[in-house]
């Protein structure tokens, strides 16, 4: 049996909205421990989720800047990959 070695990668980014990803509560950073919680944030029975739609177009810019990359990653670096995304973060596209 032969083995061949494959290695992933796994990213983690934290987006800028002004609202959580499945509620509504507002997201800000330094205020007091469980300030902004509610029934979904807690996880209780019956709470349905809903998606920001803020945090979905940026999630959807991101990927479309790593999947660039990955068509072009034997003319670019992971720098210009990073730089893309981190363009397209900041933009708000």
């Amino acid at each position: 049996m032969t083995w061949e070695p494959v290695i992933g990668i796994e990213i983690h980014v934290q987006l800028r909205t002004s609202a959580k990803l499945f509620c509504g509560n507002a997201a800000v950073f330094g205020d007091e421990p469980n300030k902004h919680v509610c029934p979904v944030c807690l996880g209780l029975p019956g709470a349905l989720p809903t998606t920001n739609p803020e945090a979905v177009a940026l999630h959807d810019d991101v990927a479309r800047a790593v999947r660039l990359g990955d068509v072009a990653l034997a003319q670019a670096s992971m720098t210009w990959i990073i730089d893309e995304a981190a363009d397209a973060l900041a933009s708000g596209r």
